[in-house]
């Protein structure tokens, strides 16, 4: 199955359009599931360091069917949240050891709580694994306008840093950061959503039942047609093999019109994180 590839603001760099995450999912379940996904035409996968399973991530790309190479697949991985600024160059290393590969499409800081020095060491450390081929890409992860800033101005004054090409946030219809959007959009930052489908806890609402309806596709096709006509990366994952396919087609399978998007948009509340949503922190 042919994949949208959304724009990097790197020469020539592309990433999938809709993503596959590894938050929590087993290590024994791991491999299995994403072996199974690459079969149904995923390119696309969100992990991290945190996530304890990139070994296993790893074993499925050492061992890619013959007609499927690494150079198709675009992977992802973030900095351990609770580490520290001195631990980011090594920690780059070691996913990429772990992945079994000798590159990382991109690379995340996984959020801004480690405080400001900390932050702004551990980016100088990714724009040297970019600078020198480790990560064909690098960015950051649950990040507000001010921490963006933080790194605006860093990359004015510094040689050799760049800004994010990625920032991935908390996103779906309940918890739109409208903000945060508007400021990558306008400094040509690609928006990946994390939780696109809200943790599957709003899936009953009318307005996304009745859409659902209406196009006769799932609650969740609906969610992922939402970010992607957005302009978003949506991030999904499912450990059921029906869904592998089924949440890939809200690629192509059906378009939400005007009307469609305005009625989602209206579904916008500043309590409706669905989990962890650290935007705001020092």
């Amino acid at each position: 199955m042919q994949h949208t590839l959304t724009n990097l603001t790197t020469p020539g760099r592309t990433m999938p359009s809709i993503g596959f995450g590894l938050y929590q999912l087993s290590r024994e379940a791991t491999q299995r599931v994403t072996t199974r996904a690459v079969e149904r035409g995923w390119r696309h996968f969100d992990g991290a360091r945190v996530y304890r399973n990139e070994r296993e991530l790893g074993e499925t790309i050492a061992n890619l069917p013959h007609n499927h190479r690494r150079e198709d697949l675009f992977l992802t991985s973030k900095l351990d949240k609770a580490g520290t600024s001195t631990s980011a160059l090594a920690d780059v290393r070691k996913s990429i050891r772990y992945h079994k590969t000798t590159y990382l499409d991109l690379m995340l800081i996984h959020s801004a709580t480690p405080g400001y020095l900390n932050r702004i060491e551990a980016w100088k450390q990714l724009c040297e694994a970019y600078n020198t081929g480790l990560c064909r890409s690098i960015g950051v992860s649950n990040y507000g306008i001010k921490h963006l800033e933080e790194l605006r101005k860093l990359c004015e004054e510094n040689e050799g840093v760049v800004m994010p090409h990625v920032n991935q946030i908390q996103l779906h219809p309940w918890l739109q950061n409208r903000d945060i959007v508007a400021y990558c959009k306008s400094h040509g930052i690609v928006v990946q959503a994390f939780s696109p489908l809200a943790r599957a806890s709003r899936w009953q609402d009318p307005t996304i039942d009745s859409l659902a309806k209406k196009h006769g596709v799932t609650a969740a096709q609906v969610l992922i047609k939402w970010s992607l006509t957005h302009g978003f990366v949506p991030l999904v994952k499912t450990e059921n093999e029906d869904r592998l396919s089924e949440n890939l087609l809200s690629n192509v399978h059906f378009n939400l019109d005007q009307e469609d998007m305005a009625a989602i948009d209206a579904l916008d509340d500043p309590n409706g994180a669905c989990t962890w949503n650290p935007v705001n922190c020092d």
